[in-house]
C-alpha cells in the first residue's frame, strides 16, 4: 500500500499567474516545497487541506519565482539541423552546415557556418563548442581590458588571470588568489550583460562576499547592475535558440 499520493494542480495567484505544481500528500507532518528543472513539488501532511497548502504557496510567492528563474525548466531545443538558431553575443544567427575536408567553425555575417567531412551531429556540436570557446577566450578579455580602462581605473581590482569553464549554476567566480573564471556559454549573451558578469567578478577582489560593501562597490561602478542581472537571468531562460 502507498504510503503517499500526488497530484497535479494550478494555483492562481490574485493577478492571474498560474503556477502548476505537484501536491504530494504523505505521512510528513510539516510543508515542504521542491523545485527542480522548473517542476514545483509541494509535500504536505495527509490531512491539510488544499487551501491551507494554497495559502502557505502563496506566503512564499516571492521565493518561488526566484527559484523558478534559477532552475529553470530543461531547454526544449529544436532538433539540430541546417537552420537553427544560436545565440552570439545576443545576435540570433542561423546555422549553415557545409561539406569540406577538415572542421572548421566561423561566423559570416549572420549565420554560423560549420563545415567539415561526414555528417555526424556529434562533431558538429563539437566543432561549436570549440568556436565558442575560442569566442569567448577573444571577447572576454578584450571587454576586461576595455572595462578596466574606461570604467574600473583601479590597478588593484586587476585580475591575477582569468580562465574558462562550462559551469552550470554561476556566471563567473573569483578566487582567493585573484583569479577569475568566466563561464563559457557568456558568449550567447549581449555584450552589456558580459560587462555585468566581468565588473561584477572584479568587485569580488576587493570584496570577496556579497555584503553591503560588495553592492556599494558594484553600483559605484555599474548603477544599473540590478536590471542588468535580472536581463541575464531573462536571456538564460530561453529555450528558443542554441
Amino acid at each position: 500500500m502507498s504510503l503517499a499520493s500526488s497530484q497535479s494542480m494550478i494555483l492562481i495567484w490574485p493577478d492571474r499567474y498560474e503556477l502548476t505544481l505537484e501536491w504530494v500528500r504523505s505521512s510528513r507532518k510539516t510543508l515542504s516545497i521542491e523545485i527542480q528543472q522548473g517542476q514545483v513539488k509541494v509535500r504536505a501532511p495527509r490531512r491539510m487541506s488544499w487551501r491551507e497548502v494554497a495559502t502557505f504557496l502563496m506566503s512564499r510567492r516571492a521565493w518561488i519565482e526566484t527559484m523558478l528563474v534559477q532552475h529553470p525548466a530543461a531547454p526544449l531545443h529544436a532538433p539540430w539541423g541546417e537552420g537553427i538558431k544560436l545565440l552570439h553575443l545576443g545576435e540570433e544567427l542561423s546555422l549553415e552546415i557545409r561539406s569540406a575536408a577538415s572542421w572548421r567553425c566561423f561566423k559570416a555575417e549572420d549565420v554560423v557556418v560549420i563545415q567539415g567531412p561526414g555528417s555526424a551531429v556529434e562533431l558538429q556540436e563539437r566543432c561549436l563548442k570549440a568556436w565558442r570557446r575560442a569566442e569567448a577566450g577573444r571577447v572576454f578579455k578584450e571587454r576586461m581590458a576595455a572595462l578596466h580602462e574606461s570604467l574600473i581605473q583601479d590597478d588593484a581590482l586587476l585580475p591575477s588571470g582569468m580562465g574558462l569553464r562550462s559551469m552550470r549554476t554561476r556566471w563567473g567566480s573569483c578566487s582567493t588568489g585573484g583569479r577569475i573564471t568566466l563561464n563559457v556559454e557568456l558568449i550567447r549573451m549581449p555584450v552589456e550583460l558580459i560587462d555585468y558578469v566581468i565588473v561584477h567578478e572584479l568587485c569580488h577582489l576587493r570584496e570577496f562576499h556579497h555584503g553591503p560593501a560588495f553592492y556599494e562597490l558594484l553600483a559605484g561602478f555599474m548603477p544599473d547592475w540590478a536590471k542588468r542581472r535580472e536581463a541575464l537571468k531573462r536571456w538564460a531562460a530561453r529555450v528558443d535558440v542554441y
